[in-house]
């Protein structure tokens, strides 16, 4: 099962989100992190946390990449918006 599925079946009830992916976020093609986040609002999500399993670069470098994706993506602006 997806993680939208289990949003849409049990609404409201990811408070916190733990997302972890193969490499720097987006770069491993292996999560779907647009289904995630364009329905972060069903899931009810308030914090959310990142992990990286293997790092391509040091693990600073890691962080920073990932963070500029999620903050470079539309899907990620509608719900984590800086205000």
């Amino acid at each position: 099962n997806s993680p939208v599925e289990y949003f849409n079946k049990y609404p409201g009830r990811f408070t916190l989100l733990h997302i972890k992916d193969q490499k720097e976020l987006g770069q491993s093609g292996m999560v779907g992190f647009d289904a995630i986040f364009n329905n972060i609002n069903t899931a009810g999500t308030k914090y959310l946390i990142v992990e990286v399993e293997e790092y391509n670069f040091t693990p600073e470098e890691s962080v920073k990449q990932s963070l500029d994706y999620l903050l470079n993506s539309s899907f990620v602006k509608k719900s984590y918006e800086k205000e």
